[in-house]
């Protein structure tokens, strides 16, 4: 469809309307009507989708909406450049015949739509890739996405100006666009919707479902259903899949930490109890973390962590749990937020090792367990409660499990960091993992 939007100009000659249909017997390719109502759609979606951000609190739902938008604007850019593409280096159906004013308003309404459609992502991507708190962007939870090669507060604050401005572009732009399609379709009669859409005519009917596809993709992007966020004390979903199939292939940093001086620590207090049953965990093992930073949920883990284990379903009074975790080993996706988390205002150096102990371990029913122990970070210890469940078979045995703490109880996140606006202060950690019972020695 071509915008063709005026007041007052008068209808062509009969003489010249056969001219001109003659000219645009001529449609376009099937390639560039996917694209022209595929971006269509994904443009009002998304348009949405940023609304709707207006109206939620700090949460999983604005995450969610957050990051589902970033991946339809970058999807939007690459469609558009190959629609851009395909209008500079393929053959184009014959421009509508009408007057200079009629022209000039066709070309600025399309030439407006390229500037929302490329414009608006770019825009965002310079967003996110100059936010101060760097967050990995993964298209549709899937696909790795690099931050542009900008930074700096000032590059920041006119992108945003400039993505919210060219946005709200595309509301009198699209009015234009449907006006100047009506005018065409049923005032002039020269056919020219049906040039971008595989049907031979389009009557009124088929025009009011056109315009009800995009009332439907607004309503969706401001409706769609955010995926249901876990409740405390639940397995995180981005456990889901280690809890079901914890992997069995061996991970070299992880054989390599079981041989260091902290395992080894580790090690002689489980030789020193000899109360039950002991338990190595198998390398391809889990451990990993959620919190809130700007309202959005960001996950890591750790690359090097063990755990001794002393335990038996029937001796839970001489079972026991130690773990270590090295911090320096954490991986949060971005290497700009790593550094900082290695700061002295997160983990620092002083204390490069986390230690969770746990004597009291009790039955919830099933295979679920409690440990009620101390976790130990820079230095402070503090009760923390961890909620689990064990399956044994034979010498084999898979857990998974979680707890929640704050942060601030353990001094990490100091300086700006040491309110809760821009980190939550409540941490969740999550783990999926196998192990084998070990023979004792004597």
């Amino acid at each position: 469809m071509i915008a063709m939007f005026i007041l007052g100009f008068s209808r062509p000659a009969p003489s010249t309307m056969i001219v001109r249909m003659t000219d645009q017997a001529i449609r376009y390719s099937r390639t560039a009507m996917l694209l022209h109502w595929a971006i269509a759609l994904a443009l009002v979606f998304n348009f949405a989708l940023g609304e709707r951000t207006e109206h939620l609190k700090r949460g999983a739902e604005l995450f969610w909406v957050m990051q589902l938008h970033k991946s339809v604007g970058i999807t939007i850019l690459l469609l558009s450049l190959w629609r851009l593409g395909l209008r500079f280096f393929t053959r184009r159906p014959a421009k509508a015949q009408d007057s200079d004013i009629a022209q000039f308003l066709s070309s600025a309404v399309h030439w407006g739509f390229y500037a929302v459609m490329i414009l608006v992502p770019l825009s965002g991507w310079a967003l996110v890739s100059t936010a101060r708190v760097q967050l990995p962007t993964l298209l549709f939870g899937t696909i790795p996405w690099p931050h542009l090669p900008v930074q700096g507060r000032d590059v920041h604050e006119v992108a945003e100006e400039l993505h919210e401005i060219v946005a709200k572009l595309m509301i009198p732009l699209l009015a234009l666009h449907l006006v100047g399609a009506v005018r065409h379709q049923f005032m002039l009669k020269d056919a020219l919707v049906e040039r971008m859409v595989p049907v031979r005519r389009v009557g009124v009917l088929g025009m009011v479902l056109l315009v009800a596809s995009l009332a439907v993709a607004f309503v969706a992007g401001k409706n769609w259903p955010a995926p249901a966020a876990a409740e405390p004390g639940e397995t995180l979903p981005d456990f889901q899949q280690a809890k079901q199939d914890a992997p069995a292939a061996a991970v070299p940093a992880l054989a390599d930490a079981a041989q260091n001086t902290q395992v080894a620590a580790v090690e002689e207090e489980e030789e020193a109890s000899r109360v039950a049953p002991a338990w190595k965990v198998t390398p391809g093992g889990r451990l990993g973390f959620k919190v809130t930073v700007n309202g959005e949920a960001v996950s890591g883990s750790f690359g090097k962590w063990d755990a001794a284990i002393a335990f038996d379903p029937d001796q839970l009074d001489k079972s026991s749990i130690r773990a270590t975790i090295s911090l320096a080993s954490v991986n949060s996706g971005d290497a700009g937020r790593d550094d900082m988390l290695h700061g002295d205002d997160f983990f620092g150096a002083a204390h490069p090792t986390a230690r969770f102990t746990a004597d009291r371990i009790r039955a919830k029913g099933g295979n679920r367990y409690e440990a009620r122990g101390a976790l130990q970070i820079k230095g402070v210890s503090k009760p923390v409660a961890l909620a689990f469940s064990l399956d044994i078979k034979g010498k084999d045995a898979r857990a998974n499990g979680t707890a929640t703490f704050d942060r601030r109880d353990f001094g990490v996140g100091t300086g700006q960091f040491a309110g809760t606006d821009t980190v939550s202060g409540n941490v969740t950690v999550d783990f999926a993992f196998r192990a084998k019972m070990v023979a004792r020695d004597g």
